[in-house]
């Protein structure tokens, strides 16, 4: 995974920025105002031109969008502060669906907020898979990851939304002064809204933009086995339900390191148990795989998950943690035989049958001679 980085900016560096923008915007709205009222005091007695109303309107408008940008990044900044004290708080790695929890958002919600902290630099770093995505920190140096099976993740980037508010401002203040009175007003204040629109395209840095998309979850219920013998149809019932045990502990773990192993334990069962479905003479074979192999994998995943659910970690967790994510290959190797020894006679019987050919072939060479 390749971290890009940001040009981190804190986020008592955001709420400054706020501070100090309400606090311009509101001297600003009062020195024009003071400022409306002596010229037209002063105007009234010495019969001046009644300018001052047009130089109060266009102060008044950036002054009031100074303060509106100000009180807007002051609420967003209490917003965005409780998601980085949540996921500060995970300490490693977090659920997409537990973070939802914690905020009381939805998933799309809570992606919005991600993006926007990501483009205004709360972060110094970010990196992302199709189903993760590592948001990292310079306080402390280290990365709070986020997974969801259910998503997949894609970015890309667009223009700054900035560059429409560029664009309607210029529109604003021409109607404002000199005013929209010919057909050539409306052209000249096309073309500076459109150059404010193409300059700050070009000046403003692009945004990011983070998106999901619901993966659907793979359902598989096989039909029940039947094959008359009693045994043999009750030991595919225990291993069907064992299999939907591990297909929902797929689910459920969203850990880096055990998301493809697990996948592919998922996968190989599904097949072995797609080709007893087709020949249950060979349910005997894969005995000690149901009664030991599967339900002792499922055992130690089970706990794998609860304790990477834990938020504060130990040196016993820590190790029992890296004891199960070790024996994965070897839980793995396992299955991957199992399924294989499956093949084991078919293998035979096509190597035979090549034999046969090969004899039959070369016996019709010599006779061709």
């Amino acid at each position: 995974m390749k971290i890009k980085k940001l040009r981190y900016r804190s986020d008592s560096t955001s709420l400054m920025i706020s501070i100090l923008q309400i606090i311009a915007g509101g001297s600003f709205s009062a020195f024009f105002t003071l400022l409306y009222i002596i010229v037209r005091a002063v105007g009234s007695y010495s019969y001046a031109p009644p300018v001052a109303s047009l130089v109060f309107v266009q102060g008044l408008f950036l002054a009031a969008l100074l303060l509106l940008a100000g009180i807007r990044g002051c609420m967003l900044h209490s917003r965005y502060r409780r998601l980085a004290t949540a996921l500060f708080a995970k300490k490693g790695a977090v659920t997409i669906k537990s973070l939802c929890e914690d905020l009381g958002k939805n998933p799309d919600e809570l992606f919005a907020d991600i993006r926007n902290t990501l483009n205004r630099k709360y972060w110094s770093g970010y990196g992302m898979t199709d189903t993760t995505l590592v948001l990292v920190d310079s306080r402390n140096n280290a990365g709070t990851i986020l997974s969801g099976p259910d998503f997949a993740f894609k970015e890309s980037q667009r223009r700054s939304h900035t560059c429409i508010w560029f664009f309607a401002s210029m529109w604003i203040l021409y109607f404002i002064y000199p005013g929209l009175h010919n057909w050539y007003d409306y052209m000249v204040a096309a073309i500076l809204s459109l150059v404010a629109l193409l300059a700050s395209a070009a000046i403003l840095p692009k945004e990011i933009v983070l998106t999901r998309k619901d993966i659907q979850a793979i359902e598989y219920k096989p039909e029940p086995i039947k094959t008359g013998v009693e045994e043999t149809d009750d030991l595919l019932k225990e291993g069907l339900a064992h299999y939907e045990t591990l297909l929902g502990l797929d689910r459920v773990i969203n850990d880096e390191k055990l998301d493809k192993p697990v996948r592919e334990l998922v996968e190989i069962t599904r097949q072995i148990f797609d080709y007893v479905k087709k020949s249950p003479e060979k349910s005997k074979q894969i005995r000690q795989f149901v009664k030991y192999y599967l339900p002792t994998t499922i055992k130690l995943l089970q706990n794998y998950d609860e304790l990477i659910r834990q938020k504060v970690r130990g040196e016993n967790i820590n190790h029992a943690l890296s004891k199960i994510e070790g024996v994965m290959d070897s839980i793995l190797f396992t299955f991957r035989q199992q399924l294989d020894d499956l093949y084991r006679d078919k293998t035979i019987d096509i190597t035979a049958e090549i034999e046969v050919m090969e004899n039959m072939i070369n016996q019709d060479d010599i006779l061709s001679q």
